[in-house]
């Protein structure tokens, strides 16, 4: 016996990364149902705030890259040896049990989306020739002039962590 499912709402909030706070992003309707005085989701309602989720990040979801890959007429074998991937990745990302990070993601969007079409992306994946399409004049290298360290330097990362440079010190010749 099933157990009785009610209807409820969800807030749906994004995770924190090293750039940007966790935040509110939905409310949306979830089924639940009571067990042990505890409310419990089903599984089709954390596939929807999944689904949420993967929207407000911009991740395709499983669903979306089978449905693009039916959509293009290729097959499993076809789009890994486009997105230079293996077969169990994407049956991975297909099933739900992951999701596509950055540049297979953002492939998997522009196929998606039209931007780039399967013809194009083959012709890319083959080896390069000789010849380049785009000829772009060589920038001049600036002069930089060589100045010995009087003292320790410190140099800032991008994040305002500072790290120590040392110089090693030219030993006598004996």
């Amino acid at each position: 016996m099933s157990p009785k499912t009610y209807t409820t709402t969800f807030d749906v909030h994004l995770p924190a990364t090293k750039d940007q706070a966790g935040r509110f992003v939905e409310t949306i309707d979830v089924k639940a149902y009571r067990s042990f005085g505890e409310e419990v989701l089903t599984p089709e309602s954390i596939e929807k705030i999944e689904r949420v989720k993967a929207r407000h990040l911009g991740l395709m979801t499983g669903a979306d890259i089978k449905a693009m890959r039916e959509r293009l007429k290729l097959s499993q074998k076809q789009l890994t040896a486009l997105l230079q991937c293996g077969e169990k990745m994407l049956s991975h990302w297909e099933n739900g049990h992951n999701y596509p990070t950055g540049l297979s993601n953002t492939i998997l969007r522009l196929l998606d989306e039209g931007f780039i079409a399967p013809k194009q992306l083959s012709a890319v994946a083959q080896p390069r020739t000789g010849r380049s399409h785009a000829k772009l004049p060589a920038k001049p290298r600036p002069s930089i002039a060589f100045k010995p360290p009087t003292q320790l330097e410190y140099a800032v990362r991008e994040d305002s962590t500072p790290y120590r440079i040392t110089r090693t010190k030219k030993r006598p010749k004996t």
